[in-house]
């Protein structure tokens, strides 16, 4: 209230800050002094949190009947778990249940897949726990590890347990096949319209490089040597029939934009391409050799490798750079060719189809992936195996 132009509480109230004025003697929420909460239940009398109802305690800032609280059986914080109860202070389950603890509560054992005929007693993977036993539902066979699994339709136990589809074949009535549209071809379920090396029937190989459409090879290129090729990408047609990036005194080439040159993150240092990060000879730039046995670290001539990297012939080179590198592939001085990529430490062939532009790409064929070129995603390349450069 406002008294002489000044804000008060008024008689038989106090201030507890911007929150207002309160009966100290009579407010549940601030009883005695500011935010000072009687228990749910429990009045305020005289500034004291009165006792609770009915024998009621409090539990949690509740109070609560220890007779009949589920959650506080027998005394607080002694929970009967789900579907529990509480009966005269004794947790209890209902008919046909058992208890099973205060964290699993009451379940029934006949039926409960993860407590089957006792406590803590699973059942496995997809199966069902009936009159204490567990089984299998119905039309399903157990496999092991794979568990409950339908051997007409699960192409990992086909038939029978452990027994795998392999070369895109589904599991259809319990035998492997290839999928509607497509048709086996040495054990591997391929599309005749379109497979290159299967086109129109089995054993039916397009030259390399062509496309197969409708089951007809074809060629979106040139014709050089039998092969369809691409001669702005190809790095054994490169610009011509027969103009091959390949020369083992100037490795590291491939062949873009109808031209022989340094394959990318390579530099043209006369004669050879050069890895300026890491190449002792030419280090940083093209006139800068280490010498007095000093090593190329990031461009920079260093007494030593540091910890983790290795000497490759003045090259400071890491474990992880075998894997992706063309100019230390899989170990130190293997170098792809220019019809190579270097693929989990490997130099794996490659070709350029004219057909493909952009992956996935059919004219690949099988065997192969489609790629973008490491380091230039305007070439799209056809790398032998199941996996791409990274």
């Amino acid at each position: 209230e406002c008294s002489a132009g000044t804000c008060g509480c008024k008689a038989g109230y106090s201030v507890c800050g911007v929150d207002g004025c309160f009966d100290f003697m009579n407010d549940a929420k601030n009883c005695g002094s500011c935010k000072n909460v009687c228990a749910l239940g429990q009045s305020c009398v005289n500034g004291q949190c009165g006792p609770c109802p009915g024998g009621q305690v409090v539990c949690g800032n509740a109070c609560t009947d220890t007779a009949f609280d589920a959650n506080n059986c027998g005394g607080c914080g002694m929970g009967c778990g789900p579907n529990g109860m509480c009966v005269g202070g004794t947790c209890k389950c209902g008919a046909n249940l058992q208890g099973c603890g205060p964290i699993v509560g009451c379940v029934d054992l006949d039926n409960d897949p993860i407590n089957c005929g006792g406590c803590g007693y699973s059942c496995g993977v997809g199966m069902i726990c009936e009159n204490q036993m567990c089984k299998c539902p119905p039309g399903k066979g157990y496999c092991g590890f794979s568990g409950c699994t339908d051997t007409n339709s699960d192409p990992d136990n086909c038939g029978m347990c452990n027994n795998f589809c392999t070369g895109g074949k589904v599991c259809s009535n319990g035998s492997c096949v290839c999928p509607a549209g497509k048709m086996e071809c040495g054990n591997l379920c391929t599309d005749t319209a379109t497979d290159p090396f299967a086109c129109g029937s089995c054993g039916n190989m397009c030259p390399q490089g062509d496309a197969c459409s409708n089951g007809n090879c074809s060629c979106a290129g040139s014709i050089c040597g039998g092969s369809c090729v691409d001669k702005k990408y190809d790095p054994l047609n490169c610009g011509g029939c027969g103009v091959s990036c390949i020369n083992p005194a100037t490795p590291g080439k491939y062949c873009d934009t109808y031209q022989c040159q340094c394959k990318p993150g390579l530099t043209q240092c006369g004669a050879v391409c050069a890895d300026l990060k890491n190449d002792q000879q030419h280090c940083g730039d093209c006139n800068t050799a280490c010498t007095n046995g000093k090593v190329c670290l990031d461009g920079l001539c260093v007494g030593n490798c540091p910890n983790g990297q290795m000497d490759c012939s003045g090259a400071c080179t890491t474990p992880n750079e075998f894997a992706t590198t063309s100019m230390n592939c899989g170990g130190c001085g293997i170098r792809c060719v220019s019809n190579q990529v270097c693929v989990e430490g490997s130099c794996r062939n490659l070709f350029i189809s004219p057909s493909c532009t952009t992956c996935p790409c059919d004219s690949c064929g099988a065997g192969y992936s489609c790629c973008p070129y490491p380091g230039n995603s305007k070439i799209t390349a056809c790398v032998l195996g199941n996996a791409c450069p990274k």
